[in-house]
């Protein structure tokens, strides 16, 4: 709408959810409460009304019922709310047998109680998984508990371990994410047992792949939290070096549990579940 013309009160659009599609603002649902009103500017387009204000000024220039100007359009302001995006990558690989569904199992019981939360509203989890030659997106970001369990009903296991096409999987999904939510505050969980061995360039030694893509992520401001599913061994720190490409430090939770990743998650400051 222009703030300059005569506006009729029935053509009005008052609320943010009923934008037309050509007004609507990236992350619009996640809006948080509003905490000004302000006149809008002339000329200025894709903003919230608010009816109170904008009636209140048509009036004190004596304007009739139902009519106000675009000189007395008024606008809330709102707090965007920075809410969590939490996005598993696990190792459905086979390459510590049974390890694959203890990892397995493990995210999609966390994803689960995340999403049975209270805070629900302001969180989105996704899952990624790899295995074979390739990762896959298995729940994309979602809050819906009806979803994930019909995503994650089936969970795949078996094959090589493409580490570096998961990290790569999950650094587009994060993208997207943020260029359609700007306000959503991405953590990584990685959980693996580090032995990566399918490049996403022939030629390139896959740990130095997989070490590039985490130093990138970490550039955007990406965290992550790494979870090596081998107990501790001095001889095996390919998760240890992912960890500090995330300017982190690797966790280990062998055959882990939904509780135990649940646990670092509170330990990384997310609200209770």
């Amino acid at each position: 709408m222009e703030a300059d013309d005569r506006i009729d009160l029935g053509d009005l659009e008052l609320s943010p959810r009923r934008l037309p599609p050509r007004l609507r603002r990236r992350g619009q649902e996640a809006a948080g409460p509003v905490t000004a009103v302000r006149p809008a500017r002339s000329g200025e387009r894709g903003f919230e009304v608010a009816l109170e204000a904008s009636l209140r000024a048509a009036a004190r220039r004596g304007a009739g019922p139902g009519q106000i100007l675009g000189a007395d359009l008024h606008k809330k302001i709102r707090r965007r709310w920075r809410y969590p995006l939490i996005v598993f990558l696990v190792d459905a690989s086979e390459s510590m047998g049974e390890g694959a569904v203890a990892r397995m199992a493990a995210a999609k019981g966390a994803v689960l109680a995340l999403l049975r939360a209270a805070y629900v509203e302001r969180c989105r989890v996704a899952l990624v998984a790899f295995h074979g030659e390739r990762s896959e997106v298995l729940l994309p970001p979602t809050r819906s508990i009806a979803l994930a369990r019909e995503r994650l009903r089936r969970l795949p296991v078996g094959g090589a371990t493409p580490l570096a096409d998961g990290l790569w999987s999950a650094w587009r999904l994060i993208r997207r994410e943020r260029a359609r939510y700007p306000g959503a505050r991405p953590l990584l969980v990685v959980i693996s047992d580090g032995e990566a061995n399918v490049p996403l360039e022939a030629g390139r030694k896959v740990m130095e792949e997989v070490l590039d893509i985490a130093a990138r992520m970490s550039g955007e401001g990406i965290p992550a939290l790494v979870i090596d599913s081998r107990s501790p061994d001095p001889r095996q720190q390919e998760m240890a070096r992912l960890a500090r490409a995330f300017g982190g430090e690797v966790r280990h939770l062998e055959r882990p549990r939904s509780s135990q990743v649940l646990e670092l998650l509170r330990e990384k400051g997310l609200p209770q579940t």
